[in-house]
């Protein structure tokens, strides 16, 4: 999902108007609430296009690739590498956080998805797609209004990318390929093929931004993008939604069960990676990173990846929108909850 710079080397961007003057926390969940809201409006704008208009609503998901391609671009284009200083508890934060997210997770993925769904499905498919997924960019705003650790945040975004591009395909055979055509040859050479373009683009623009343009105009564009993010989101649901409602609404039913599935998943990570802190003696900073970096899921880059790994899926994708809207909630949540935490201590 989507993030502002928000490392402790960050300079704040310049204002482009009222709207884009908000800053700080107040900036990261105006943000957050309006991607719920675009999302929530893309499925409604997408239900009622099928509804007056069914052959429109079939029609436009031509334009899904497109939007595929746009938001891989933008949220490449946000990875940054920062400057970490590694001392001993950060390498040991780095070091749990990639351990709960990439062995312990998806161990609780599986169990806790299968509680729901039978294993055959495309639904449980698509919820251990969601829950494997650790969040590449905007985790790191809750970990700030948390008092977390955001430089050590910082570097694990591109750490967790990577990782998880990789596994993709080997995670789709462990879980889908008795369901579904899994190729993992197939499926690494397409994420590849798909990555490389948009991979083009940020690192040119990236370069254009640092040798040619002023800082305070590549600020401003830093700040286009960010905010421009929960557009393209929103605009690839609508896609989704309006071609492929008739086997949504087939699914309707399912809903509760998605949603609840998703809530079990935040309260045993919130336990599990309570029990970790402790047992490492993690500060308060790197246990709130932890608690956020094992809780936010990286929906739009695996609805993103799934939608060109397997076209034509809307239960699997269904399943990591649902996702997308309850996770917001749930981080602001977890936000107060460690704050509170923190000053009981104090």
């Amino acid at each position: 999902m989507n993030n502002l710079d928000i490392s402790p080397s960050a300079s704040p961007a310049p204002a482009l108007s009222p709207w884009f003057a908000i800053k700080g926390d107040y900036q990261l969940h105006l943000q957050r609430i309006g991607q719920s809201v675009l999302i929530a409006l893309a499925i409604l704008v997408g239900f009622a296009l099928h509804h007056f208009n069914p052959t429109a609503a079939s029609d436009v998901g031509a334009y899904g690739d497109w939007a595929i391609l746009l938001l891989l671009s933008l949220l490449l284009f946000e990875v940054r590498i920062p400057d970490l200083q590694l001392s001993r508890q950060n390498v040991l934060t780095i070091f749990v956080s990639v351990l709960m997210n990439f062995v312990i997770t998806p161990i609780l993925a599986y169990g806790i998805a299968s509680l729901f769904f039978d294993s055959g499905s495309l639904l449980f498919i698509g919820l251990v797609i969601y829950f494997i997924a650790p969040c590449t960019d905007w985790f790191l705003g809750f970990t700030r209004l948390a008092g977390g650790n955001t430089n050590v945040g910082s570097a694990l975004i591109p750490l967790n990318m990577a990782i998880q591009l990789l596994l993709y395909p080997y995670a789709m055979y462990a879980i889908g390929h008795e369901v579904l055509p899994v190729n993992v040859d197939y499926i690494s050479s397409t994420i590849l093929d798909w990555f490389i373009m948009p991979l083009l683009v940020a690192i040119a623009v990236k370069l254009v931004m640092r040798f040619v343009i002023r800082e305070t105009v590549a600020e401003h564009f830093r700040t286009l993008v960010s905010w421009s993010i929960p557009f393209v989101i929103a605009a690839l649901v609508f896609f989704i939604f309006a071609s492929n409602m008739a086997v949504l609404f087939a699914q309707s039913g399912h809903i509760l069960l998605i949603g609840l599935a998703i809530f079990s998943f935040f309260v045993i990570s919130f336990i599990v990676t309570e029990l970790l802190s402790k047992g490492f003696k993690l500060n308060h900073g790197n246990h709130v990173l932890l608690s956020m970096t094992t809780t936010a899921r990286n929906a739009p880059l695996m609805l993103a990846v799934t939608a060109v790994a397997f076209p034509d899926q809307p239960q699997i994708y269904a399943a990591l929108i649902l996702g997308m809207l309850i996770e917001f909630p749930h981080l602001t949540a977890l936000s107060v909850i460690l704050n509170k935490a923190d000053e009981e201590k104090a």
